[in-house]
Formats: structure tokens, sequence, C-alpha cells
């Protein structure tokens, strides 16, 4: 189940590293820590597309909000915010082949990544 799964090759993929990055993006906009928490629970590929389009279907949002409300949001990299914070169907595929190899691994990996990120980060008061 495992077999081609390389851990390292999975955190340096820069398809996985624009997901985490929406996925960071996504805790601090949308305060959704649940469903974070339910891709770190997944149990099979269909279970990780449910979860993976639920997160998803509310990236314009994410994004507009990130673009449109900087005073709201320090964001720790240079760059466009509507492209370092996009996913992308190229970005989607490549979560779902090593999901092939391990579902619940992929999701624990980007769930963990998620949260350990400081990316972005919701400013205080």
């Amino acid at each position: 189940m495992s077999e081609g799964f390389d851990i390292g090759d999975f955190i340096s993929d820069n398809d996985i590293r624009a997901v985490i990055r929406y996925l960071a993006a996504y805790r601090e906009v949308e305060g959704d820590l649940g469903t974070l928490d339910e891709l770190r629970r997944i149990r099979s590929l269909e279970n990780l597309a449910d979860i993976m389009c639920k997160l998803v279907r509310v990236k314009d949002r994410v994004i507009s909000k990130l673009i449109g409300e900087p005073e709201k949001y320090e964001v720790f990299v240079e760059g466009n915010r509507s492209k370092l914070f996009n996913v992308s169907e190229t970005n989607l595929e490549k979560v779902y082949e090593y999901a092939k190899m391990n579902a619940p691994l992929t999701g624990k990996l980007l769930s963990s990544f998620a949260f350990a990120s400081e990316i972005v980060r919701k400013k205080e008061g």
C-alpha cells in the first residue's frame, strides 16, 4: 500500500507545497480546524476526494479575503497572493497520486503540515 511513497519526495513536491500553502490559508481565513481534522482521519481515496472537494470549494473566497483584507492577514512570503495560495487541477492530481499509494498517510501529512505552516497568520485584534 505504501510502496513507492517517499515522504521526502512528498514534502518537497511543488504541487504538494501549493496544496499545503492553500490549506494553511484555509485554516486562518475560514478558521475551520474540523475539516483539517477530517483530512487527518481519512481512510480511503474516495474519502480524501470528498474532503478535498469540501476544502477547495471555497478557495475563491479564501483567496479573495487574503487579497481584499490584507490588514487582517500576515503573509510571510513574497509574491502574488492569488498565485501563492491557488490550488490547481495539477496540484490535486499529485495529491491523488500519493493517495493511491497511501490515502491515510497522505491525509495525515497534508493536515499536519497545514497545521504547522506559518506562511499565513490572522493578525491579532
